[in-house]
Formats: C-alpha cells, sequence, structure tokens
C-alpha cells in the first residue's frame, strides 16, 4: 500500500513535470505545507487540473485501480481549510486507499 513518502514523490514527479513540460515557471518542491490551491498557490486552473490528472495516472500505475481526485471530497476530508496542501491531499490519498481494502 503507497504511504505517505511514496505519494509525496509522485506528487514531486508531478511537479516537476509541469515545470518540464513549461506549465509552470518555476520548479516547486513538494513540502507538507505547499499549497495546491487557494491563497500562494504557484498553480493556475490548468496547471492545477493537469497536476491532479498526472497524479491520478500515476496511482492508476502504482495501484492497478482507478483513482480520481475529486475536488468537493477533498474539501469535505478537510473542510476547515480555505486552501490545499501537499499534507491533505497525501492524506486524502491514504484515506482513498485504506477505503480500498
Amino acid at each position: 500500500m503507497l504511504r505517505n513518502t511514496t505519494i509525496k514523490e509522485m506528487i514531486q514527479k508531478s511537479f516537476d513535470s509541469l515545470y518540464e513540460s513549461g506549465m509552470i515557471e518555476n520548479k516547486i518542491i513538494a513540502t507538507d505545507d505547499t499549497v495546491l490551491i487557494g491563497p500562494g498557490s504557484e498553480l493556475d486552473s490548468v496547471a492545477f487540473v493537469t497536476l491532479f490528472v498526472d497524479i491520478e495516472d500515476r496511482l492508476r500505475v502504482e495501484t492497478n485501480e482507478e483513482i480520481y481526485l475529486v475536488l468537493n471530497e477533498i474539501h469535505d476530508f478537510n473542510p476547515k481549510e480555505n486552501y490545499l496542501t501537499v499534507s491533505v491531499l497525501i492524506a486524502f490519498i491514504e484515506n482513498l486507499l485504506d477505503g480500498m481494502r
């Protein structure tokens, strides 16, 4: 089962892919506090959607399962915050994977 470090590495690879493709101007390092959406995010809407699709693809390869990252479900998972960070996304993915067992 994928855990925190492996999921964070996937997110980092997705950031790297965005940078290498020219979708983002600056390299982004995936730390727990990196904001994906909300105040302080370096991603525009197209880069954000592309990031999620890339992470979903990486999860599919690792798990052989169709896994979808639905923003409303993530918000319901983390209702007290107005932004989404890498650590919240990791916790959400871990929760999704735990529910698949």
